[in-house]
């Protein structure tokens, strides 16, 4: 089976009651579609475990950009601060350097997106918004993950007609009325950030193969 999950943040509690809902095994793939880090305290325990799991596939997030840009220069720290990146920065600073060292070369190798097909659909994981055609063509590599980290998929948006993206970084409640927050189903667009960032919201999980939906109990 392929689970799918974006925007974790930190909550581990929310994670692992996700894992107790679906009892991920080696056989199963999930896939995580970035912001793992950031606004609670259990952002890099969360990102450790799944650099241990081989059945465990993340994406870049802009959580995770904003963390390699301010480390790589101390005058992008305000930037990382300013989105919830002082608690995970507070952790960072307690790890080891070799275990800094792996999480480094773990994050520079992270995929902006990846393509998948179930059960003869086609689908794209992104953690913003899937590039348009032409950006992909004309923009820098850095440019590029600029984009598609940080721009957001908006409620009129159309996906492309040949496949259905996947995405987080925007809570789901830019286009759903919904409390709690909920999956979004838009025009081959499929929202999965149910804000669980934030004591409000919830972590979401989508089983690709019959779409079943799971969230959060805590």
């Amino acid at each position: 089976m392929v689970y799918i999950i974006a925007d974790i943040h930190g909550r581990k509690d929310r994670f692992d009651d996700i894992l107790k809902q679906i009892k991920l095994t080696q056989d199963d793939t999930l896939y995580i579609l970035g912001d793992v880090i950031d606004r609670n305290p259990d952002g890099l325990t969360i990102l450790k475990y799944i650099m241990s799991q081989t059945n465990i596939k993340m994406l870049l997030g802009n959580h995770e950009y904003m963390m390699l840009n301010a480390l790589q220069s101390e005058d992008k720290i305000g930037v990382w601060y300013r989105n919830g990146g002082n608690i995970t920065h507070q952790r960072w600073k307690k790890q080891r350097l070799a275990t800094r060292a792996k999480i480094l070369d773990y994050l520079y190798a992270l995929p902006l997106m990846t393509e998948i097909m179930i059960n003869g659909r086609h689908y794209k994981l992104v953690h913003g918004k899937n590039p348009s055609k032409e950006a992909m063509s004309s923009l820098s590599q850095g440019e590029l993950t600029r984009a598609v980290v940080w721009e957001r998929v908006k409620v009129e948006d159309c996906g492309p007609t040949d496949m259905t993206v996947i995405f987080g970084h925007t809570s789901t409640s830019h286009y759903l009325d919904c409390d709690p927050m909920r999956i979004w189903y838009g025009n081959n667009l499929i929202g999965m950030d149910c804000g669980a960032a934030y004591p409000e919201g919830r972590l979401a999980c989508l089983r690709l193969e019959d779409m079943k939906e799971f969230y959060s109990r805590v």
